[in-house]
């Protein structure tokens, strides 16, 4: 009730390790641009191809409702795992994308340092993965993940219980786990590293998930790496994060009791992707990424993996144009 004011755990008065938030945005893979591209504008033709339904004898309704429809999960495949995208309708890229080479290098980095790593994603494919690539390299990794009747989901509350204590206490250097498993009822403060590959559309769940590791018992600082593909959808869900950081900060101040919560129109922003399309002038042939990886993981790791951090900590001044601008090769 209005006679309440929350207060975050920072400003209880008690002592607490920093957190760092390094937004990276990187370019987009050849196969992984053309995929992206196809999907952005030809969605309704898949629609009306592979549905039988009477919506699909209006295309312009169906273009109208495409969100719903379920056309920015195929852009967030796109943007985040092409191999994963169900249908294969239009060729699908190669998972071995700019943005994923980053988070691999970087998880590698701090593992072979000796930080905990936590990786989330919006897709529960990622996780297995990302952790297949990094066993191989030598990483000692774990995932919540399991595979039954060709579909991911996440595995018991008892078994991840059992995963989630092994990362904590034994020598599991990287748990990869979607968002939306992890946002809740979990304490990983002896991790002190968050990598975020595919982010949630609302603030509550992103900030609950990286409020997994950074605690008031964290013993050291957490830094929180914001990987992203650029031109994508990525990019306007971390601008719309940001957006309800700010307002959750006010609110928690007690300053919009007298505003009104605005929902996210997902058919607009949508809209705004299609008219600002795609570029391909920047993009990087996959196999050279996958060469890179095939080079990093036999190399020894450098101790500091990126020194590109913002220490500002207040949501009101973190946007994309402060961002972090990968560049490969």
């Amino acid at each position: 009730c209005s006679s309440i004011i929350r207060r975050r755990k920072e400003e209880t008065g008690e002592p607490m390790v920093s957190r760092k938030l390094v937004p990276i945005i990187c370019p987009l893979g050849e196969e992984q641009a053309r995929m992206y591209s196809a999907w952005l504008s030809g969605f309704t033709d898949y629609f009306i191809a592979t549905h039988n339904t009477p919506i699909c004898d209006h295309p312009n309704l169906v273009e109208r409702s495409s969100a719903i429809l379920g056309q920015l999960w195929k852009l967030e495949f796109s943007s985040v795992l092409p191999q994963a995208e169900p249908s294969g309708y239009y060729p699908r890229g190669s998972n071995w994308t700019p943005a994923n080479l980053k988070v691999l290098e970087l998880a590698m980095g701090h593992a072979k340092s000796g930080d905990k790593v936590l990786i989330g994603s919006s897709l529960m494919a990622y996780g297995p993965w990302i952790a297949n690539q990094l066993l191989s390299a030598g990483v000692n990794v774990i995932h919540i993940t399991e595979e039954s009747n060709g579909k991911y989901q996440t595995k018991s509350p008892a078994k991840r219980a059992s995963i989630v204590d092994r990362f904590r206490n034994d020598g599991v250097n990287v748990l990869c786990a979607s968002i939306q498993s992890m946002q809740l009822g979990h304490n990983l403060d002896t991790a002190n590293v968050v990598i975020l590959r595919g982010l949630p559309w609302d603030y509550s769940t992103f900030d609950q998930f990286i409020a997994r590791v950074h605690r008031l018992t964290s013993k050291n600082p957490v830094t929180v790496y914001i990987v992203m593909s650029e031109g994508t959808v990525d990019l306007r869900k971390w601008e719309l994060l940001n957006q309800k950081g700010a307002a959750s900060q006010l609110a928690l101040d007690g300053m919009l009791f007298h505003q009104d919560t605005e929902q996210i129109d997902l058919q607009q922003i949508l809209d705004e992707l299609k008219r600002k399309g795609i570029s391909a002038d920047s993009t990087i042939p996959e196999e050279q990424i996958h060469q890179q990886w095939r080079s990093s993981a036999t190399k020894p790791a450098t101790s500091n993996p990126t020194n590109d951090m913002l220490t500002d900590d207040d949501w009101s001044t973190v946007d994309t144009s402060s961002a972090v601008q990968l560049t490969l090769f």
